[in-house]
This record gives structure tokens, C-alpha cells and sequence, in this order.
């Protein structure tokens, strides 16, 4: 009989619990910004938590989190306000026609004015596009926070391991991550620069925070402390970016490519009936001799005028919402981060999990420079 044991895995003494459904009631959890997930972290597996915890970073991530949300929300609120302002009285201003002449002229007054109402909105609009500057400012901001975060502990996994049972290696671990977090936070001076540079870095060239995190300078011996250590990064980088990401695009309102589908197909069918429309009147003047003035005529015509109108609409809000372009982004970094999560789950060791998981933040730097770039050269955002 074979009586040799097995070693035994360290995550099996781990209790993970809600970790592993990483965003169950957890948003942004990834960084432990919730008291409920530290608290969990602290009563599970209290050796993890000064390692995982940054009371630091996340003062510095909210900073950033509340501007970001409130200056998008004004933002998108103005650019509404000027775009339906001025469809509204587009379309008033096409379907004149169709009223009574003693209608005419108090329905004109009021195209006229939602039209200029509209433009000169949209104008202080485009003005105040440094709401948009402001969103995508600390937006960059907290998803650089986020990268560095992460870097951090993947370039100092050994050290990260050892504090979580050596009180001298927390101490240096703590001094390490806090001078480190300086230095990063002495370049907020330059952040225009900063993100014109990552705008034009093309090529995906400056993934790392840092120059000296580039090179993945160690291999490390395996032990239990960087097990769980790697098992921890699996679900918290891994799965959160996995599952958001799938949030994302699944199928509702709020998903970029259920919008960006529903205004393909709205302008679509808009763009085949104002052709037919326009076939059809040309069929009533050159074949059933009807004139330009006829009340049928006029009201093909004045169809026509506000289906334009409508595809004109969906295409500003589809390049202002960056909806096409957001949706392929989604659907790209999805396939991404599930083809990292699928190989991370075979990966035979831990130095190709370490190698796998510096992919992650490649692909994590170009989704944040796609983003960046898409809303930054849209010509009317919302």
C-alpha cells in the first residue's frame, strides 16, 4: 500500500469564501475599497490583509472615483439636453407643412427657437469640454492607481510572501509600497503630458508604472505564503476584470453592444425607408403626375425630412457615447482576459503564473489607452 501523502494545497486552509464570485455585492472590490471586503479579508485570513489592504492608494483612488462619476454625469447631461433640443425642432421645422397655414407661423417660432436654443447649447457645450477633460483626467487616474496596485505586488511577490508571516518584511514591505506610491503621485503635476503621451503610444510601449518593472528580474521559489498569494491575484485581477468585463456587454440597456446594435439597426432601417420614400415619390411625380405641392407628396417628403433626422441623431450620440468602438473594446478585452484566466488555471508553477499575470497588465495598459484615446478624439461626447 502506498502510504506517501499528498501535499497538502495551501488554499485549501484559505478561506476565500465571497472572493470567489469576485463582484458578488462587491464593486471596484479589487482594491478592497469596501469596509465589508476588508472586514472579511481581516476575520478570514488576517495574515493577508496588510499585505492586500492600502489605506493609502484607496484615499487616493477616491479622490479621483467621486470627480470622475460627477463630471461625466454633467458632461452627458448638457450634450443631451443640446441634442434633443435641436432634433426636437428639426423635426417641428420638417413637419410644418403638414399643419394648417395659421399654424405656420407659431410652429416655426418654436422650431426656431429649440434650433437655436440647441446650437448655442451645443457651442457652450463643446465650451465646457473641460468637464470632459476633468472626467477623462481622473479616470486615468484611477485606473493607473489601480495598475500600480497590482504591478506593485506582482514585482515584490517574495517580500509580499515573507510579510505576511515576518514582521520586519511587513515593516519593509509597507515602507517599500508607501515610497513607491510618492514617487507615483509626484507625476500628477504633469498628467496633460502624461496622457498625451499615452495617447500617442501607439505601439502599447509603457505598460509599467515604473521603467525598472518592465523586466521580470527573479525567478521565485515556490512556497505556501506565495501560493496563496497567486491564488488570491487569480481571483481579485483575473476574475474581477473577467467579470465585470462580462457585465459589460451582456445583453441590456446599459450594455454598449446591445446600444450600439439598437442604433445600427434604427439607422439602418431609417436609411432603407428614406430610400423607398424617395422611390415612391419620384414614382407619383414622373408616373402619376403628382405635384411637388400635393398633400401626399408633401407628406412622403416631410417622412423623409424626419427619418434624416433621426439617422442624423443616432450617429452623434453613437460617436459621441463612442458606442461602436466601445463595444468592440469589450468584447476584445473580454477574449483577452479569459484566454490569461483559462492558461493562468494550467499554468504548471508559479514563475508562468507571475508571467501571465504581467501579461494582464498589458492588456489592462492597452484597454486604458483605448478607452482614453476613443473618448478623447470623439467630436461631441457624451
Amino acid at each position: 500500500m502506498n502510504m506517501t501523502r499528498k501535499k497538502k494545497d495551501p488554499m485549501q486552509t484559505v478561506n476565500i469564501g465571497g472572493l470567489s464570485n469576485p463582484l458578488d455585492g462587491w464593486p471596484n472590490d479589487d482594491l478592497l475599497l469596501s469596509a465589508k471586503s476588508r472586514d472579511f479579508v481581516r476575520k478570514t485570513q488576517p495574515d493577508l490583509l496588510p499585505i492586500l489592504d492600502w489605506p493609502e492608494l484607496r484615499d487616493e483612488f477616491e479622490k479621483h472615483e467621486t470627480p470622475s462619476i460627477k463630471a461625466k454625469a454633467t458632461n452627458r447631461r448638457t450634450g443631451l439636453l443640446s441634442i434633443v433640443s435641436s432634433v426636437i425642432g428639426l423635426i417641428m421645422a420638417s413637419i410644418i407643412p403638414l399643419f394648417q397655414a395659421d399654424l405656420h407661423g407659431p410652429l416655426r417660432m418654436i422650431s426656431e427657437f429649440l434650433l437655436i436654443f440647441g446650437v448655442l447649447f451645443g457651442v457652450w457645450h463643446l465650451w465646457r469640454a473641460k468637464y470632459r477633460s476633468v472626467w477623462l483626467v481622473h479616470r486615468y487616474w484611477t485606473e493607473r492607481l489601480r495598475q500600480f496596485y497590482f504591478q506593485f505586488l506582482i514585482n515584490n511577490l517574495s517580500l509580499a510572501a515573507r510579510a505576511m508571516k515576518n514582521d520586519d518584511a511587513r515593516q519593509s514591505y509597507h515602507e517599500l509600497r508607501g515610497s513607491e506610491l510618492e514617487r507615483l503621485l509626484h507625476r500628477k503635476g504633469d498628467t496633460i503630458y502624461i496622457i498625451q503621451n499615452l495617447v500617442s503610444d501607439i505601439a502599447n510601449t509603457e505598460p509599467w508604472v515604473f521603467e525598472k518593472w518592465e523586466i521580470q528580474h527573479e525567478e521565485l521559489q515556490s512556497s505556501d505564503e506565495l501560493e496563496i498569494l497567486l491564488n488570491v491575484l487569480e481571483r481579485q485581477r483575473l476574475g474581477i476584470q473577467e467579470e465585470y468585463t462580462k457585465k459589460k456587454i451582456q445583453p441590456g440597456y446599459r450594455s454598449p453592444v446591445s446600444r450600439s446594435r439598437f442604433v445600427d439597426l434604427v439607422a439602418d432601417v431609417s436609411t432603407f425607408l428614406v430610400v423607398i420614400i424617395g422611390m415612391v415619390i419620384g414614382m407619383l411625380i414622373l408616373v402619376f403626375n403628382y405635384q411637388l405641392d400635393s398633400p401626399i407628396v408633401v407628406l412622403f417628403i416631410c417622412g423623409s425630412a424626419v427619418l434624416s433626422i433621426l439617422i442624423l441623431s443616432l450617429r452623434v450620440i453613437d460617436d459621441a457615447l463612442c458606442l461602436r468602438v466601445g463595444a468592440h473594446r469589450y468584447q476584445w478585452y473580454l477574449a483577452a482576459v479569459q484566454s490569461i484566466n483559462s492558461r493562468y488555471k494550467r499554468a504548471a508553477n508559479a514563475n508562468e503564473k507571475i508571467r501571465l499575470l504581467r501579461e494582464m497588465e498589458h492588456f489592462s495598459y492597452q484597454e486604458m489607452r483605448r478607452f482614453i484615446t476613443e473618448h478623447n478624439a470623439a467630436r461631441f461626447v457624451l
